[in-house]
């Protein structure tokens, strides 16, 4: 038996084991395994043997939190790490309210927790203020805009505090974010209170203040617990605790558009404008999230130092967050030192709402060295244009051309939503031609050319500068002289049509760094501003000076310009990303 495994789990194969080990003693040679009542004890032995393995493997395996399976193992891990896993997340909305009063008063008043209800998918959701707010008329009109909703209901629990009292709140679907505690001297029916505020460390904290903490509890549930009069003022016997929270429904109520108050507000009827759509509802972290983040918060320590420590901060507390971008303001132009840049990119949003820059800048600084600033900005975006020409085989489909375009551009939006739309990513194009050769069977080969793009979006007729960096080597054709056809020179910029004093034109280089305006006529090119700013062809980098326009074409000005190398790497602070607009394709047909 010395050469049997010790770690094997197959029922089967342990039980052969066993038989093979009696079939080779003497005094068990003749008997008859497979027909016997030997053959139960074998049963007997090897399920025995197998339980007691397997036991033994998932005990060993859930003693570290990386081989752990069980929720209520990774969570005790957790407790070692001091890293709260993220608790479902309530979905927010921003409307205006509008009330039409006949008595003219002073002043409405909008209490914490009002009642709102929304349809999302057939489901009725309730939202609720999280805040009081008041209604002052203005020229008779009394209305309200920046009111926000948040999805659940409010729970409150009461605790009677004893000496070995614990706080455990009995919801799962807590959104922990939303807990407000009060202790109170005796009972809740009246008396005097005390506001405990939430703490996720221990820094600063005295014994006498008045914090309370969280940590994860058995069964996907969150315990609150106090400072000991250590950290923090300790709840005496016989007072009452008070726990308020909400019960959130996570990422289901996301999509609300349409909000109506459950009843009067303080005796008046209310109009609901809806601002923004209900968004950032979350369910709660994943085990593989909790295995990810949780080793590295021991290493951040609740400071944000590195940019993966912005990063790894981010991304736990806030579900909605999907790319952080981070670096220092020496890097800007001009510098802006003991500044940290942060860029953020939210799901299911353009760019990041001044509430949320607020929330995010505020939840930095407390973790920030004391002499760094940090700063919240919108994420900028380079995008890819993709111009290929398909060839495909005839006789290996019965596809249309306009069907091969289809499935090739499909394939293109997938790799863009794989491998690209975040920081620190690069558009490759021998990953882009992979791509579009194996998105169907019928298609030969391809002739593909990327190119970056730069939206702009001036004000109508207002002179406007810019300044940014595609951060990529361009390739520079020769210059361009008068009486050239245009319409062959490839220049390393050039510009979607815009309006520049009442004529069509656009922006191009001249093939010596000097950015000009332009526009065709019957006889050639036409240069409406010799120098409106300047290129380098080395680094990227790209000024427009005083670019005043009146209207122009799509939703953006539109700056492209061709790379050196097809393999765009985009830079720190911008996302890049393929959008279906810019990718042009053209199907040949081939019977070979």
């Amino acid at each position: 038996m010395a050469s049997t495994p010790i770690a094997q789990l197959d029922f089967d194969q342990i039980k052969t084991n066993l038989k093979t080990y009696l079939q080779g003693q003497t005094q068990f040679a003749d008997y008859d395994y497979d027909g016997s009542t030997m053959s139960v004890l074998l049963d007997v032995l090897s399920y025995n043997t197998f339980m007691n393995n397997f036991y033994t493997n998932m005990a060993l395996g859930e003693m570290f939190l990386d081989s752990a399976q069980l929720r209520s193992s990774i969570v005790s891990h957790c407790k070692e790490l001091n890293y709260l896993p993220r608790s479902y997340r309530s979905s927010r909305a921003q409307v205006t309210l509008t009330f039409s009063p006949g008595d003219s008063p002073s002043f409405i008043s909008i209490p914490k927790y009002t009642k709102f209800t929304t349809n999302v998918d057939g489901e009725t959701y309730t939202f609720t203020t999280d805040q009081a707010y008041t209604v002052t008329p203005t020229d008779s009109t009394y209305s309200l805009s920046g009111v926000y909703l948040y999805e659940g209901t409010i729970e409150t629990e009461l605790y009677r505090v004893t000496s070995s009292s614990k706080y455990i709140i009995s919801n799962k679907q807590v959104d922990t974010d939303s807990i407000s505690v009060k202790v109170y001297a005796s009972d809740a029916s009246g008396a005097t209170s005390e506001t405990y505020t939430y703490k996720a460390n221990l820094f600063g904290v005295a014994a006498s203040d008045k914090v309370f903490y969280l940590q994860p509890s058995e069964k996907e549930r969150y315990e609150i617990t106090f400072g000991n009069d250590v950290f923090g003022r300790q709840p005496v016997v016989n007072e009452v605790v008070e726990i308020k929270y909400r019960v959130s429904a996570g990422e289901g109520a996301n999509g609300g558009s349409v909000f109506t108050p459950s009843g009067t507000i303080s005796g008046y009827t209310a109009t609901v404008t809806t601002q923004s759509n209900s968004e950032y509802g979350a369910e709660q972290e994943t085990l593989d999230s909790i295995k990810f983040y949780a080793p590295k918060s021991i290493q951040i320590q609740e400071r944000a130092v590195t940019e993966s420590d912005y990063e790894n901060l981010l991304k736990n507390q806030f579900a909605e967050i999907q790319a952080v971008a981070v670096y220092g303001g020496e890097e800007l132009n001009p510098p802006k030192y003991g500044r940290v840049i942060v860029a953020i990119d939210v799901a299911n949003a353009d760019g990041v709402s001044e509430n949320n820059k607020v929330k995010y800048t505020n939840f930095l600084k407390e973790r920030s060295p004391l002499s760094i600033e940090p700063i919240v900005v919108s994420p900028e975006f380079l995008y890819v244009r993709v111009i290929s020409t398909v060839f495909y085989n005839t006789k290996k489909t019965d596809l249309s051309p306009g069907a091969v375009s289809t499935i090739v551009r499909n394939a293109i939006q997938s790799y863009s939503n794989t491998y690209l739309n975040d920081f620190k990513r690069s558009a490759r194009q021998s990953r882009v031609t992979r791509a579009i050769d194996d998105s169907d069977a019928a298609i030969v080969s391809n002739d593909t050319e990327l190119q970056m793009i730069v939206d702009l979006n001036p004000l109508p007729n207002v002179a406007t500068n810019y300044s940014f960096s595609y951060k990529n080597s361009l390739i520079v054709d020769h210059p361009l002289t008068v009486g050239e056809d245009i319409t062959v020179h490839r220049p390393a910029i050039k510009s979607s049509n815009f309006t520049y004093q009442g004529t069509t034109a656009f922006l191009q280089d001249e093939g010596n760094g000097i950015l000009q305006i332009l526009t065709n006529t019957a006889d050639g090119f036409l240069i409406l501003n010799a120098r409106a700013g300047t290129v380098n062809y080395e680094t990227g980098a790209v000024n427009i000076q005083n670019l005043t326009t009146s209207s122009y074409t799509g939703s953006a000005i539109k700056v492209y310009a061709r790379p050196t190398i097809q393999d765009i790497i985009g830079p720190k602070d911008r996302i890049i990303a393929i959008r279906s607009a810019d990718v042009t394709i053209s199907v040949e047909a081939s019977e070979v």
